[in-house]
């Protein structure tokens, strides 16, 4: 019984910590402590915690104080860190190859776009994109920055699930089942010592995605 009791307190922490990082990162202003805790309905101690844990793990970070008007203590707004945690999007479309990095505030750290010729194979294709992760990351000296993940938009009909393509027809690729990520894992473990996983997904899906994010 205790085993179950404690396995339901860590479930609900992870929650309301991603309840609280999801405040912060969605808010159009910098939110304060007491904010997240009217909007989400925690405690203000229990926001209080969460938050510090956010700030000790580089997700969250704390901007100088805002002193109010009234009374109390000055309000710490909190916004995304900068430059701890990267997403890499990789993209192969039917004329070009590319990748970004961005941190979590959405900020692009890096860009790279080349041209492909008409008869891409998907081990080409996998190797230059190997390339290209190479070209927009950079040596990790330090705890950060962290590879949390990387996301491989490909112009087909995708299996994000199984991480296989049943058909690209405009690049005239069929069956890859899964499609060989290897080379870029490779590429990136040598380069950063990290081994981030790779998910991949058809690219209109991705596009609308990030539309929606930016608008």
């Amino acid at each position: 019984m205790s085993v179950k009791s404690a396995s339901g307190q860590h479930t609900l922490r992870e929650r309301n910590l991603a309840l609280v990082a999801q405040e912060v990162f969605a808010a159009p202003t910098p939110l304060s402590r007491a904010a997240i805790s009217q909007r989400t309905g925690l405690t203000r101690a229990t926001v209080s915690s969460l938050v510090d844990l956010l700030v000790d793990a580089a997700i969250v970070a704390e901007l100088s104080p805002v002193v109010s008007r009234g009374a109390g203590r000055p309000a710490v707004p909190l916004v995304p860190a900068r430059g701890t945690y990267l997403g890499l999007g990789l993209e192969v479309t039917v004329t070009t190859l590319s990748g970004v990095i961005t941190d979590l505030t959405g900020t692009e750290l890096a860009r790279i776009e080349v041209p492909h010729g008409p008869s891409l194979t998907p081990a080409d294709a996998m190797t230059a994109l190997a390339q290209i992760a190479t070209a927009t990351n950079r040596p990790r000296t330090a705890d950060f920055p962290v590879i949390a993940g990387v996301q491989l938009a490909l112009p087909g009909l995708v299996d994000p699930v199984s991480a296989s393509v049943k058909i690209a027809p405009n690049l005239g690729w069929h069956n890859l089942d899964p499609v060989d990520t290897s080379a870029i894992s490779a590429a990136i473990e040598q380069l950063t010592g990290q081994l981030p996983p790779i998910r991949i997904g058809n690219e209109a899906k991705y596009g609308a995605i990030a539309q929606t994010i930016d608008s």
